[in-house]
């Protein structure tokens, strides 16, 4: 705990945020597995959905914190 407490009294001190992509959900080549797990590949594609759209909301937020940064440094 000593050596976060000097990180939280700095001024100024921003750290960035780490965005990272959502692995792409498994889709097998072979149809009849396709057909026979569709509802399981169905919810992958929608945690996939959910999770890249969480991303790209992470990568705009850091997109702006970095402008913001910058300005100031300027």
């Amino acid at each position: 705990m000593q050596s976060v407490v000097p990180l939280i009294c700095v001024p100024g001190l921003v750290l960035a945020e780490s965005c990272f992509a959502p692995t792409r959900p498994f889709l097998p080549s072979d149809s009849l597995a396709a057909r026979e797990y569709a509802d399981i590949i169905r919810g992958d594609f929608e945690d996939y959905i959910q999770d890249i759209q969480n991303y790209f909301r992470c990568l705009d937020g850091e997109r702006a914190r970095a402008f913001e940064e910058a300005r100031e440094v300027s």
